[in-house]
């Protein structure tokens, strides 16, 4: 689906993932300013329904990723990345993607399915914010 929404969607995947790997590994210090690339993208009603089926409000996901920093420590190789994006629908100012996510930590690779829910905001570094996310982990020994 091609159109300037799409795009800044995909753009916004795209850029918050390595985010994660850097927080998630230590490699950036705990600071509110590094927390932002992540906590100021997320809208004031974002909420997520996790793997295991549990609605989680904006609240609670910003205090688990705050306090999950370097929960993946010691490892060089440590990554996620994101495969088959794309944008499913656009509705005005509104769009949903769906994505693979991957991690691989200390050998180990796992990965989700993610349907994401962002809308326009041109205030946001890619001119979108997360709205809602739904996570579906893929059965052990799925590969990208």
């Amino acid at each position: 689906m091609a159109n300037a929404l799409a795009d800044d969607v995909l753009r916004e995947i795209a850029r918050i993932h390595p985010f994660f790997v850097d927080w998630f590994g230590g490699r950036i210090p705990q600071t509110e300013a590094n927390f932002a690339a992540f906590g100021g993208v997320m809208g004031p009603e974002f909420w997520q329904v996790n793997p295991l089926g549990r609605y989680r409000p904006r609240d609670v996901i910003l205090s688990e990723v705050w306090k999950n920093w370097n929960m993946q420590p010691g490892d060089p190789d440590y990554r996620i990345w994101i495969e088959r994006p794309f944008v499913r629908n656009v509705i005005g100012d509104v769009a949903v993607a769906v994505y693979e996510e991957w991690q691989t930590y200390k050998g180990e690779t796992g990965g989700r399915t993610c349907t994401a829910v962002l809308q326009r905001n041109a205030s946001k570094p890619c001119g979108v914010e997360w709205l809602q996310m739904h996570e579906s982990t893929f059965p052990p020994g799925a590969k990208p």
